[in-house]
């Protein structure tokens, strides 16, 4: 299931469609990325999952750990990443999408498979109120 994942996120950057975190970098969060004009509520919702699986393959090879095949059911705990992986993920796509899911008003809710954590940041997206985009700057 990783391979689909990776293809469809390589197949998204190359066609120049969905969500590039390159765009965000520097700014403040989808957010701010949106009014920027960068992006639109629709692209970020189509595109959540690839942006993840990509983290999860980025963190993987900087910390040099064998990332097993992922898949919706596989449990965190067996994909092949430590704890610390886990949070460098987390953080990552907290400044790259502005948000992080797991913490409530009750405390922390954290996802126990791989398929729940995308949903967890695809139910986020969701909830991100729609800014339209501020036109750019005149000189």
């Amino acid at each position: 299931m990783a391979g689909a994942y990776s293809a469809q996120a390589s197949l998204t950057a190359q066609a120049g469609l969905g969500f590039n975190p390159a765009d965000a970098r520097g700014m403040r969060g989808v957010g701010a990325a949106r009014r920027a004009g960068k992006i639109d509520k629709s692209t970020v919702g189509m595109s959540v999952r690839p942006v993840i699986i990509a983290e999860f393959e980025r963190v993987a090879r900087e910390q040099e750990r064998t990332l097993a095949p992922l898949s919706d059911d596989l449990a965190l705990l067996a994909s092949g990443l430590d704890s610390l992986c886990l949070a460098i993920i987390i953080a990552r796509l907290e400044n790259t999408l502005g948000f992080d899911p797991f913490v409530t008003p009750d405390g922390v809710n954290l996802p126990v498979t791989v398929g729940s954590f995308i949903k967890s940041y695809e139910e986020g997206v969701s909830r991100v109120p729609a800014v339209p985009p501020v036109p750019p700057d005149r000189p």
